[in-house]
């Protein structure tokens, strides 16, 4: 998205890669505000709830993402330019980077109190994973009118990323949906 954004700040054209840093400050902030509260309070969030919570974070920045894109779409295109970059802000992606930050620094740690916790389920999620990314890859080709490989203002990127949305969602109500005792000795 940002390749087809107005990257300029201050008469200078930011290269793309630069909402990494933001992406990857907010996490980092996250992280240790999340620890000192965790620490505090986590016991008495279940680790289902908080792999819920990284889940629904997760969709919510997709579901920016999507708006975004269709903010992007509609928005003029800069003058002169003949590749179809958008006058719109890069700093529209600014949200969706920190949603992304979030949902990591919320779900990562448990993710890893889980796998932590659970060896013998490590297999199963192996599996379920390889069959998810087969899944996935038998979807690609009929996905190609909303991921062209010629340009991003061709395709229907907003769909794809409210299809991934919707997909973050029925995560979160899986997860919420298993009973306690799956989720072993820090569940509540």
């Amino acid at each position: 998205q940002a390749l087809a954004m107005n990257r300029d700040i201050f008469g200078v054209a930011a290269p793309a890669c630069l909402l990494q840093i933001v992406e990857r400050g907010t996490a980092l902030i996250l992280n240790i505000v999340l620890g000192v509260v965790l620490r505090d309070y986590g016991p008495r969030v279940s680790l289902e709830k908080r792999l819920a919570a990284g889940c629904s974070l997760a969709g919510l920045a997709l579901v920016v993402s999507g708006v975004v894109e269709r903010i992007r779409r509609a928005a003029p295109r800069l003058p002169g330019d003949t590749a179809g970059v958008s006058s719109l802000s890069v700093g529209w992606l600014v949200p969706q980077f920190c949603s992304i930050a979030a949902a990591e620094a919320v779900v990562f740690p448990a993710q890893n109190e889980w796998a932590a916790g659970r060896p013998d389920l490590i297999g199963l999620t192996v599996v379920t994973q390889a069959a998810a990314a087969f899944a996935l890859g038998l979807l690609l080709p009929s996905l190609s009118d909303w991921l062209p490989q010629s340009s991003i203002n061709q395709g229907h990127y907003d769909l794809f990323f409210f299809s991934l949305a919707a997909g973050c969602a029925a995560s979160a109500a899986v997860l919420l949906s298993v009973p306690s005792r799956v989720w072993g000795s820090s569940a509540s």
